[in-house]
């Protein structure tokens, strides 16, 4: 009996545990890049984690993100300048728009 109640809450505390990295949120960062045809791919970076989205028709949506500070790195096409934004904020369970960045010529 006393062995089955052992299980149980060895059982009950694993349950637990695999909950709560199921039930880990993340965060997304999401915007639209001007000129959209010359916008090829983005990458948000956190210390040595970057996680990579595609650009498309001038929309990206980088998911999965830890809650932490990112820089965005825009890669562009030639004649314009890739794009660098620092310093975004990314919160568990949250959106944060970054609205319209416009690509520079070089």
């Amino acid at each position: 009996m006393k062995v089955i109640r052992i299980q149980m809450i060895g059982l009950l505390i694993a349950g637990l545990l695999l909950s709560a990295f199921a039930l880990q949120q993340t965060g997304i960062v999401r915007g639209k890049v001007n000129p959209p045809e010359n916008a090829l791919q983005i990458f948000a970076i956190s210390g040595t984690d970057t996680v990579r989205s595609n650009i498309v028709q001038g929309h990206f949506e980088v998911q999965k993100l830890k809650e932490g500070i990112y820089h965005i790195w825009i890669e562009a096409l030639p004649p314009y300048r890739n794009k660098l934004i620092q310093q975004v904020q990314v919160r568990d369970g949250e959106v944060t728009e970054l609205g319209e960045i416009y690509l520079s010529v070089k």
